[in-house]
Order: C-alpha cells, then structure tokens, then sequence
C-alpha cells in the first residue's frame, strides 16, 4: 500500500514522457485506446478479485451481497456498477459508451476468470 502512490507518480511520468497527449484526448485515437485497453483492463480487474489477496470497498460489497445472498456475482456486480453510473450522473457527470461497456463487463469477467483460476482437484496416486 505504501508505494502505490510512488507507482502511479512513477507511470504516470513515464506515459507523459514517451507518449503524445493527443493519444488520450482526440478521437479516432481515444476510442482505439479505449478498445485495446479494455481486455487488459478486465483481466486485471478479475485477477486481482479473484486473487483473495483482499479487495478495495467498491469491489468488496459486490462480493459480499453475492455471498450472503447466493446471488450470482456477476449479476450483483452489473447491479452495484449501474447504481454508481445513476449517482454518478445524478451529480452531474458524464455518462459515456465506455462507462457503460464497463458496467457490462467486469463482473461476468471477473466471474468468467475466476472459475478459471479455481485450483484444480489434486490428483490421488
């Protein structure tokens, strides 16, 4: 936790270095980077759910109202992300394509990655 800051201060001195801002901020090339970013993105996001290594409150309630409730994960990650999409436009911020894509697909992601990761069965000699 210590060096997180550190790390983003790091990377993002290094982006702002080696790449044109014009790559993030005017269309065609936002939406590209937004395309080729999202897989990367996902399977992150599912590795680092899946990893019980401990999770951030955002990504723990989810996990918890599916646990107690026997909801399926993915359905209360979809839920839980569009409540924070309605808060976040009901205070005013912008709603986008990407936004939307994003409420969509984390949580079958991190539910998809997550049974792949599940230890396979030892096997008896």
């Amino acid at each position: 936790m210590t060096l997180i800051g550190f790390t983003s201060d790091l990377c993002t001195l290094l982006w702002d270095s080696t790449l044109p801002s014009w790559l993030f901020t005017s269309q065609p090339w936002r939406s590209f980077v937004f395309v080729v970013a999202l897989p990367l993105f996902l399977l992150c996001a599912a590795v680092y759910m899946n990893a019980d290594l401990g999770l951030a409150p955002f990504d723990a309630i989810p996990t918890m109202v599916s646990r107690k409730s026997k909801l399926p994960f993915y359905a209360v990650r979809m839920a839980w992300d569009a409540l924070a999409i309605i808060v976040g436009a009901a205070a005013g911020g912008q709603l986008t394509v990407g936004t939307i894509i994003l409420a969509l697909t984390v949580g079958p992601s991190v539910s998809w990655i997550g049974k792949k990761m599940e230890p396979l069965p030892l096997q008896e000699s």
